[in-house]
């Protein structure tokens, strides 16, 4: 079975206060024939606030168990993409950050930020394809250096970070691949586009905070 995406686009409130309702659209990436399956559009409930206190309160000890499981994968995905972006990712390392990484934390980061570390590996994996295929006529680089560079997008620029003339160079590339992209694949990919200049402009902003404060005249 292919992987899918799904990309949820509405919630609903349901008539039983212990439960909401989701819209959710699941998307179908090709198979090695060049099949797809088409989009499949689905309803579902999940525990609404009230559902979760029923199930703190008088829910079984599985319901429990596996609300508390929920949580973890939350706080999970967040640190998997961490340790992704780290390559120096230890136990030390991580507890000079672990504040980061609080239920509460990862609620207030911006919604597109807490989506990129869930996006499936198998979605990447389908982007350099894609990229592989589209960029060597479009810009004329040599496939190795094209391979290249999906090297540094499905680390989402961390191996280069502190290399902000690599990260400009590479900004107009991936212009050029949304310009040169059908629509069919700009849609599957919006998840990973938006997460990798995301990533860019945070690794260009935190030069330019550095030369600030750099040259504050102390």
């Amino acid at each position: 079975m292919n992987e899918t995406t799904a990309t949820t686009t509405t919630v609903v409130i349901s008539a039983d206060e212990t439960v909401q309702t989701y819209e959710a659209k699941y998307r179908f990436n090709k198979d090695d024939l060049g099949n797809k399956r088409d989009p499949v559009e689905l309803t579902f409930k999940t525990p609404s606030l009230q559902g979760v206190v029923n199930i703190l309160e008088s829910g079984s000890e599985k319901e429990q168990a596996l609300l508390l499981e929920a949580l973890a994968d939350v706080i999970n995905q967040q640190v998997k993409s961490w340790v992704g972006d780290n390559l120096n990712a230890a136990q030390a390392v991580f507890d000079t950050v672990a504040h980061k990484f609080t239920f509460k934390a990862i609620s207030e980061m911006e919604k597109k930020e807490r989506k990129s570390s869930g996006i499936p590996k198998e979605l990447w994996e389908a982007f350099a394809k894609k990229y592989i295929e589209i960029m060597p006529g479009v810009t004329g680089i040599a496939a190795e250096g094209i391979k290249n560079a999906t090297i540094v997008y499905l680390k989402k620029f961390s191996i280069i970070k502190t290399d902000k003339v690599t990260i400009r160079k590479l900004l107009p590339q991936l212009a050029l691949f949304t310009e040169h992209a059908d629509k069919e694949s700009l849609e599957q990919f919006s998840d990973i586009l938006e997460t990798l200049q995301s990533k860019a402009e945070e690794y260009l902003a935190s030069d330019e905070i550095k030369n600030l404060v750099e040259n504050l005249g102390f």
